[in-house]
């Protein structure tokens, strides 16, 4: 449920959705109001996130109060550190313990963190066959649309996930200001 008029299917954890806007055009506050939604059904989420705002999923709104029980790897507010070399093992534990996360990536390099998603996202495609819907915040910089040497690898892996993972119960929510870029 987004509000109490817009209610979506329970297999929306399995769809892939594209989240665009302009800076401050409400992506965040929107993909928030999914994930809480997704939860909230008990469907499990977990978040790679390269900027590091995606922590206060575990407050209220208003600061004030609990969030969600997410688990956050990484960045500054994180309860474990998140190594780039972590992506598989991170996604076996996604998989076997289905826990709510935050992979945040903010402390990591481009390079790093390219490295980090391109193994978690093969391992979670090749592992995963319980509904569990995965965000890409920021997504033009690990979903980018032409691949080069560097990221052909990961553009695959991300394609499998966008394309083909609804049949490993995969579903994908990808938050971009620069569309054109994904």
């Amino acid at each position: 449920m987004l509000t109490d008029e817009v209610r979506l299917p329970l297999d929306v954890v399995t769809a892939t959705i594209a989240v665009l806007a302009n800076r401050r055009g409400g992506k965040s506050a929107f993909t928030h109001l999914l994930v809480e939604g997704m939860h909230a059904a008990g469907l499990p989420v977990v978040v790679l996130d390269v900027k590091g705002d995606w922590w206060g999923i575990r407050s209220s709104a208003d600061g004030a109060g609990p969030g969600l029980p997410f688990v956050i790897f990484g960045g500054d507010r994180g309860d474990v550190a998140l190594e780039p070399t972590a992506g598989e093992l991170l996604a076996d534990l996604i998989v076997d313990e289905r826990i709510p996360a935050v992979l945040d990536m903010s402390h990591m390099s481009k390079t790093a963190a390219r490295t980090f998603a391109t193994a978690f996202a093969e391992r979670l495609y090749r592992r995963n066959r319980d509904p569990l819907h995965v965000v890409i915040e920021e997504a033009d910089v690990l979903v980018p649309q032409r691949a080069s040497a560097d990221t052909a690898r990961l553009l695959g892996a991300m394609e499998d996930l966008a394309k083909r993972g609804r049949h490993r119960g995969l579903g994908m929510t990808l938050v971009s200001q620069r569309g054109q870029e994904v």
